[in-house]
């Protein structure tokens, strides 16, 4: 899937919450958004990949 679509799909700042503040895992979030893992999992690895230590 393509930037833009995954985008579309699941925003960076709708992952940040999802993942941050309400601490979603990965499965939470595809049972969610009615979503394969693939599209959703990319940009959830970017947000955490990003957290500061």
């Amino acid at each position: 899937m393509d930037l833009f679509a995954r985008e579309l799909l699941f925003p960076r700042a709708m992952a940040w919450s999802w993942y941050i503040d309400e601490g979603f895992s990965a499965s939470d979030t595809t049972k969610k958004l009615g979503a394969p893992l693939a599209p959703t999992s990319p940009t959830a690895f970017q947000w955490t990949a990003h957290i500061p230590s």
